[in-house]
């Protein structure tokens, strides 16, 4: 059985809107979670995939401030 938090986290619908409003409303949300954000990948139209970093050019921003 799922405790309350889990609960409460499955029962949000995460659309398109409702995940870009919470970044803005929390832009400290990648520095704090620095490591986390390194594992994100995303589709490539070449490559496949790659790191959500490297994609936006953040890779060198993130990589010296940890």
């Amino acid at each position: 059985m799922k405790n309350v938090e889990e609960q409460s986290i499955t029962s949000i619908a995460l659309d398109d809107d409702t995940a870009m409003q919470y970044l803005l409303q929390n832009p400290d949300l990648f520095i704090h979670n620095a490591r986390r954000v390194k594992q994100i990948r995303v589709p490539h139209p070449v490559r496949g995939t790659v790191s959500w970093l490297n994609s936006t050019g953040l890779a060198n921003v993130i990589t010296s401030t940890n």
